[in-house]
């Protein structure tokens, strides 16, 4: 509702009205007419086949690499093109190539003018919006704004090389050809148009807009157009077949992006991916297009596996009907979009643990698979200050989600302690409260959890971090009114490995069982912190000192008698980055 897409995009009233031609006389005066739907659909008035210019936001990587081009720097008289808006304004005072609206020619500047259009009506930064929302919500942990090459030509006929490539500026070609990716993204991606999971990016509407027939453009063929950033034909189904100057990719979806709700069928035959990709170092051969297609037809025997779960997990485990996925060193820029592409999977992550290693951060992850969607029931929430952590907990309530979760992590990206908090929709009864509680000194939370276990309470989580010599505790603890009697638990801060393994044994014994453990480095030593609850204590396995080698074999041996990995902490000692596990059957 923030845009139309008929809005003018230049001129007086326009959008982008601030940007002014770099020289008005030579301005040709259907620039003005441009809406925003011409840009979206290839239909604005530049086609780079017709330019003396071909493709103006790679002109100096087109000059280094031999092209015979116009030099927009020069034209200019500036020591260099730095941002992708001189570019714009440099094309704004240039004849367009067509009217707008009446011809389909592929254009890179119209999708640099959208970038700059999100910029202005969302006020984010172009990578950050689109991270925000398209990246994430679609589970897209890898895809980002990259480094793409611009190839050479050939001596003899002008034909793309994969050799001599030239490095682009990112945020020259961001909306257009800045993107870098992989295949399991751009799958991720394809489920987020057709809705085939348990999220759908665009409404029905919007599908349709996107792909429907530009009314007054001749269509090319009769059965095909160039829809909004895909090629379109009637059948509904939708493809992108690379680019001129760049690595190719081709991507077909068999559609309708938009189902019928009574048939709910796709136009892909029985037993048929609905949708592929293939990735090309350089250019593609155009007859290599038609044998990727054959090679998908003539294919009989497509996995009936969940791929996408090589790309989430480590290790998978099954036994029965309880499957789990291990993760062991998911770095943090990648957990918002991990924790999303789990849930699309409807894998929930029952036990989450940051660390730091080599000056890096990251988490270890177990999830397991659900029946019933989990989206936006969960969400994971790193990189937390004391102050917004406490904004999201008072704003997240009023929605209905619950603090479950709790741990205070050192992160490198953040530039030191920080809080990882997991909310979950309507997870506490009514007869349940909690108090949680940051950074107390370890001495004053001992008394303060001892006063509280009087009024029934049980410290869920129990984080620890040290300032110098200090301990320092964040806390989630429990009390469940209706409960006819109080749970027995033992609590432990600041205590070395060997302990740590005596503990579990001993409060095995009084039929107490480990339900949270964190780490923290105190001066290149580990130090832990346990929580132990009197519990239904079943066959269980705890080892405080393994390898990632160690832990998959284990995990992969007991897993068949039914003992399954509930806790993982990772930490570094004397160089080396260790692991404790805890299995229960």
């Amino acid at each position: 509702g923030s845009l139309d897409l008929n809005a003018k995009v230049f001129g007086k009233g326009g959008i982008l009205s601030a940007f002014k031609p770099w020289d008005e006389a030579t301005v040709d005066q259907r620039l003005y007419d441009i809406t925003v739907d011409h840009l979206l659909r290839h239909t604005g008035g530049w086609d780079y086949t017709k330019s003396k210019l071909m493709e103006p936001l790679l002109n100096s990587a087109l000059l280094a690499n031999g092209y015979n081009i116009e030099n927009i720097t020069a034209e200019m008289k500036l020591p260099e093109l730095t941002t992708p808006i001189e570019v714009i304004r440099f094309m704004m005072s240039r004849p367009l190539d067509f009217t707008p609206g009446t011809q389909s020619a592929v254009s890179n500047l119209g999708y640099s003018i959208l970038g700059q259009i999100i910029e202005m009506i969302t006020d984010f930064d172009y990578d950050e919006y689109v991270k925000k929302h398209v990246m994430i919500p679609c589970g897209m942990m890898y895809t980002k704004i990259g480094r793409p090459h611009v190839f050479a030509k050939t001596r003899d006929t002008n034909e793309p090389l994969m050799s001599d490539v030239a490095k682009v500026s990112p945020e020259f070609v961001g909306p257009a050809l800045g993107w870098e990716s992989n295949m399991y993204d751009i799958m991720r991606f394809s489920r987020c148009l057709d809705g085939s999971g348990d999220f759908k990016i665009l409404s029905d509407k919007s599908l349709n807009s996107l792909i429907a027939k530009p009314s007054a453009v001749p269509v090319q063929h009769s059965n095909s157009w160039i829809g909004a950033a895909f090629t379109v034909n009637s059948r509904g189904s939708i493809w992108i077949e690379g680019e001129f100057f760049t690595d190719d990719l081709l991507f077909f979806h068999h559609g309708p992006l938009v189902k019928d709700a009574a048939t709910q069928q796709s136009n892909a035959a029985p037993g048929m991916p609905s949708a592929y990709a293939a990735f090309f170092t350089g250019q593609m051969f155009n007859p290599t297009k038609s044998s990727i297609h054959n090679l998908v037809k003539a294919e009989k025997s497509w996995s009936d596996e969940n791929l996408f779960l090589d790309d989430v997990a480590d290790v998978k485990t099954k036994y029965g009907k309880i499957e789990q996925v291990v993760k062991y060193q998911l770095e943090e820029h990648h957990l918002h979009g991990y924790a999303r592409a789990l849930s699309l999977l409807r894998y929930d992550i029952k036990w989450i643990n940051g660390f730091s290693y080599k000056k890096k951060t990251y988490f270890v992850v177990i999830a397991q698979k659900v029946e019933k969607p989990l989206f936006d029931k969960v969400l994971i929430t790193p990189g937390l200050t004391e102050a917004t952590l406490t904004q999201h907990k008072l704003h997240l309530e009023k929605s209905g989600f619950n603090l479950t979760y709790l741990q205070n992590y050192m992160s490198h990206s953040h530039g030191g302690s920080v809080f990882l908090a997991v909310f979950r929709k309507n997870s506490y009864s009514n007869s349940t409260v909690i108090r949680y509680g940051l950074q107390h000194y370890t001495q004053s939370y001992k008394k303060l959890i001892e006063l509280y276990a009087e009024e029934g309470y049980i410290p869920t989580s129990q984080s620890l971090m040290y300032n110098g010599v200090d301990g320092l505790v964040s806390f989630i603890l429990q009390e469940d009114e209706n409960r006819k009697s109080q749970k027995d638990y033992r609590s432990y801060e600041g205590i070395t490995q060997s302990r740590l393994n005596k503990l579990v044994t001993g409060n095995a014994k009084y039929k107490r069982k480990l339900v949270y453990l964190d780490e923290a480095d105190y001066f290149g030593k580990p130090q832990f912190s346990a929580v132990f609850v009197n519990d239904k204590v079943n066959s269980m396995l705890f080892n405080s000192k393994l390898s990632v080698k160690d832990m998959s074999k284990i995990i992969q041996r007991e897993q068949m008698y039914g003992k399954l990995p509930r806790i993982i902490v990772a930490y570094g000692d004397k160089g080396s980055l260790w692991y404790a596990m805890f299995l229960e059957k």
